[in-house]
């Protein structure tokens, strides 16, 4: 398998995962308008799945767009419980080694701004 198949079998892996950590909060009995942007997420999730698996171009704009909705969730979730922090930060650890494979065949700056954003939240 050569770095660019791997690649994006290791993306689809990690956005698998991302997916998985999300569903909770899908699930949480928030108000209609968070739900929404969380659907909305996993939406982006499925996109880009289905977009890396087709192996014409890199997803690095798509994570980008992901990371960015994320980020903008977790501030609206201050004051969420200790396990959901926890969750969010595990999102965040996905979406980091998505960058991070993305970055093993580009250096282009939507992948490098989505390294340096998601480590910032993963703190």
């Amino acid at each position: 398998m050569d770095i660019y198949d791997s690649t994006y079998t290791q993306y689809v892996a990690l956005m698998n995962q991302l997916k998985e950590s999300l569903l909770p909060f899908a699930d949480l009995s928030i108000d209609k308008g968070k739900k929404e942007k969380v659907l909305k997420i996993i939406s982006l999730v499925d996109d880009t799945i289905f977009n890396a698996n087709q192996k014409t171009f890199l997803p690095s704009n798509e994570l980008l767009a992901i990371t960015s909705h994320l980020s903008h969730f977790r501030y609206e979730l201050r004051t969420m419980p200790p396990s959901l922090r926890l969750q969010l930060t595990d999102c965040f650890k996905h979406i980091n080694g998505a960058a991070l494979a993305l970055l093993r065949i580009t250096n282009d700056r939507a992948a490098q701004s989505v390294r340096d954003l998601s480590a910032a939240m993963m703190h």
